[in-house]
């Protein structure tokens, strides 16, 4: 069973090497803010998320745990809408 998948909103855009650094899946610009998508293992890998974009002085505006995203590479277009990976 794959881990489930989460939307995390944040405000502003992240910078592409922290977006590296954070090993997100993907991510969709919907200003002003920026979405990130990812499988997340277990509780510690989520708040291990979150501390990264606290130390990075990222504001999280939203978590949420999404059972219906499907991750990427298990349908046919490989991203969520409007995605940049």
């Amino acid at each position: 069973m794959a881990p489930p998948t989460f939307e995390v909103r944040v405000g502003g855009t992240v910078p592409e090497p922290d977006l590296l650094d954070l090993a997100v899946v993907t991510l969709a610009m919907e200003a002003p803010s920026t979405v990130l998508y990812g499988e997340i293992r277990d509780e510690a890998a989520l708040f291990g998320l979150l501390g990264r974009l606290r130390d990075l002085g990222i504001e999280v505006l939203e978590v949420r745990r999404n059972p219906d995203l499907v991750p990427l590479g298990d349908d046919s277009s490989g991203q969520p809408p409007d995605a940049v990976s």
